[in-house]
């Protein structure tokens, strides 16, 4: 499966508990919907292996997360840290304006006057409003942008470009 074809929802953290639970972080929207995207898969050195999801909680802080094969903290321990990823097939349909982060990594940035400036290379929660990391085409540091109306008023997925107005980051 390719990386166009999979998408990151969470990452697992330390074992929970010595029957091999695992504390799990979901970068799903809301949090909880993760329990719900299944199969999940994660990167072996043979590629990606396929978990069945046994068992799902809430933590005061975060969830837990108990999978097929995973018996003992010694095999929870085997996946901490490691990625979880599903088939975007799996995804509902955005909905009005909403808009997958995965769909803006790549995308060409330009200025209101059509002035390239670089591409997506990633997003950054933070607070009220995420933030896009611009690669820049010449050499410098990477833009950060905040993803709202105001900064972004233009976001074109099928012609792969988006409007940055960072004029106004200066303000």
């Amino acid at each position: 499966m390719s990386p166009q074809e999979t998408v990151i929802v969470g990452r697992f953290g330390a074992p929970y508990g010595i029957k091999g639970w695992l504390r799990l972080i979901s970068f799903t929207d809301p949090a909880e919907n993760i329990e719900h995207y299944q199969p999940w898969r994660v990167q072996s050195a043979s590629g990606w292996d396929e978990l069945k999801l046994k068992g799902f909680r809430a933590l005061p802080k975060g969830f837990a997360a108990f999978v097929e094969g995973i018996s003992d903290r010694d095999g929870a321990i085997s996946l901490r840290g490691k990625e979880i990823s599903i088939a975007t097939s799996l995804l509902p349909d955005p909905k009005g304006d909403e808009i997958y982060w995965k769909d803006l990594i790549g995308l060409k940035a330009e200025s209101p006057s059509g002035m390239r400036l670089g591409q997506v290379i990633g997003l950054v929660p933070a607070g009220t409003h995420d933030v896009l990391v611009i690669e820049p085409f010449e050499a410098g540091e990477p833009l950060l942008v905040p993803f709202e109306r105001g900064y972004v008023p233009e976001v074109d997925i099928a012609v792969g470009r988006l409007v940055a107005d960072v004029s106004r980051l200066q303000e």
